[in-house]
């Protein structure tokens, strides 16, 4: 077995993540070596769900991880305002017209296409979406998920910053069934 050599300092932060009787230097590092993997087997934030209608504040959230449809969202996609315009394709593969996602979309839209003042176009829906803050953002995701039946699932984390509603912690929401396919 290998022998490594830590500095007394990092000796002692393992010794403050121990827990006592249970854990070996080891098991802290593998513990540590997990969350870096993404597992977070004891480390790092535990994820709560918060109902998806009435969400804490979500000014200073990163989202971690998102969902709609069944299709997985990645990269870029991964941000509050892509997941209402990943909402926003959805409505329109389901069958809903132009006409009838305007009605249920409470973000600032138009029919038709704009590409200042902060919209986005989506040629599939013939709307025009300006971007929002992630609470608006979240809201207008929910409104119109529920209207067509969208199932939309996100996990979040809130950026260490003292204006956040819960610095550091790990949030999901779910709207719909996300058992679809």
């Amino acid at each position: 077995m290998p022998q490594i050599q830590i500095s007394d300092e990092n000796f002692a932060r393992l010794q403050r993540l121990a827990i006592p009787l249970v854990d070996t230097a080891d098991t802290v590092i593998s513990k540590a070596l997990d969350a870096l993997e993404g597992d977070a087997a004891g480390f790092g934030p535990k994820e709560r769900t918060f109902s998806a209608g009435s969400p804490p504040d979500l000014s200073f959230t990163s989202v971690r991880s998102a969902a709609v449809d069944g299709k997985v969202l990645v990269g870029a996609e991964a941000y509050w305002n892509s997941i209402l315009i990943a909402v926003i394709r959805a409505a329109t593969d389901h069958g809903a017209t132009s006409s009838q996602v305007s009605k249920n979309l409470l973000a600032n839209h138009i029919v038709g296409t704009k590409d200042d003042g902060g919209y986005k176009p989506i040629p599939v829906a013939g709307l025009s979406v300006q971007g929002q803050d992630a609470n608006n953002a979240w809201k207008s995701t929910t409104y119109l998920a529920d209207a067509f039946g969208i199932a939309v699932e996100v996990g979040f984390i809130w950026q260490n910053n003292p204006k956040a509603a819960l610095p550091g912690q790990a949030g999901r929401m779910v709207v719909g069934s996300t058992n679809k396919r």
